[in-house]
């Protein structure tokens, strides 16, 4: 995946990721779902910063995905020890998607193993209906998130 133009500011997220027994085929290979739950756990910890969950709710506004794509480099094993490094730029206005980037590595090789891009829309749940801007003291947390 080419990576896009820089616009926004930063924002990165790191975390240890061990392969569960559940997760892997007879070979001690991982399947490929299981990728998707790693990448979604990165955006969530990320995501919770800015919208904890029971606030979504609160306030009617779901974050479905709209496009998630995935390139394995590499196969990841059972018993592997991974770092999973989630990213999005911060955007200096809502343009209707958040988009964030992982990179599973190994933690002892470096190798990378995967790569991947999630994006999310923002929805009133009640409606249906794209929201076309954060509510007031979400878009301050958005902003302020380092």
């Amino acid at each position: 995946m080419n990576p896009a133009p820089r616009r926004g500011r930063l924002v990165v997220r790191k975390m240890a990721i061990e392969p569960e027994f559940h997760q892997v085929d007879m070979l001690g290979m991982v399947h490929n779902v299981a990728y998707f739950h790693w990448f979604e756990r990165g955006r969530l910890a990320l995501l919770w910063e800015i919208l904890p969950f029971a606030e979504a709710v609160r306030l009617h506004l779901g974050l479905p995905v709209v496009r998630h794509v995935c390139e394995y480099l590499k196969a990841a094993h059972f018993g592997d020890h991974l770092v999973l490094t989630t990213t999005h730029e911060i955007q200096p206005r809502y343009e209707g998607r958040l988009v964030f980037r992982h990179s599973l590595v190994h933690e002892g090789n470096k190798a990378e193993i995967a790569t991947a891009e999630t994006a999310l829309t923002i929805m009133d749940v009640r409606t249906g209906q794209l929201v076309r801007e954060f509510p007031h003291d979400v878009w301050n947390r958005y902003q302020a998130i380092r």
